[in-house]
């Protein structure tokens, strides 16, 4: 899962003092990205952090102030390197979508969001942190590719966007979790055709 570059300020409320370094503001996430793939939330703790990436503990207070925080920065840059699809035309746009939410889809050796979705069940401040700016975020911007389509033309109206992106999102999901059958290109292939053109024979 990479991350985009680190800006030299990630937090608004950093402490003053000398300019925090892009470099290791990177390598701090980094390493909470492994933290969480290996054990998830219950296993990050700052000390951890602060190993994994080889600095600190005072230069992980300089940026964020606790655990969550540095989980809420993860997701932030997580949802900054996501396209969003806008080609002008629906089956190239949901082609698109599709591949990149398979891509963004932690495999086996890395359950980053299965794992932390699991623990929001019983962790309400993950759980809200994990919806607002993990999740909706996605979600609406996926969803801008069919209502685009619809003020195009290439979809009527009657058609819930909310439900399409929850369509697309629940099948890689039960896929890759629940059955464990791969999301190949023939798969792809086969899903979207079913998606814009239904399961009735043409």
């Amino acid at each position: 899962m990479s991350l985009p570059d680190a800006s030299p300020d990630p937090r608004p409320f950093r402490k003053p003092g000398r300019p925090l370094r892009a470099a290791t503001s990177a390598a701090i996430l980094a390493a909470t990205a492994r933290i969480l793939a290996e054990g998830g939330y219950a296993r990050l703790t700052i000390d951890r952090v602060a190993e994994s990436a080889g600095v600190s503990r005072a230069s992980i207070f300089r940026r964020w102030p606790g655990q969550l925080d540095l989980v809420i920065e993860l997701f932030t840059q997580l949802n900054a390197v996501v396209p969003a699809p806008d080609t002008g035309d629906l089956a190239t746009d949901v082609a698109d979508h599709f591949e990149n939410y398979v891509a963004g889809v932690p495999t086996p050796g890395g359950r980053i969001m299965p794992a932390l979705i699991a623990e929001s069940f019983n962790n309400r401040e993950l759980a809200t942190a994990l919806h607002d700016v993990y999740i909706l975020p996605r979600r609406t911007r996926a969803m801008g590719i069919f209502e685009r389509a619809i003020a195009r033309g290439e979809l009527g109206s009657n058609v819930d966007p909310g439900i399409v992106v929850d369509m697309i999102s629940g099948f890689v999901w039960h896929r890759r979790f629940v059955t464990g059958l791969p999301v190949d290109a023939a798969v792809t292939r086969n899903f979207i055709d079913l998606l814009l053109h239904g399961i009735r024979p043409r």
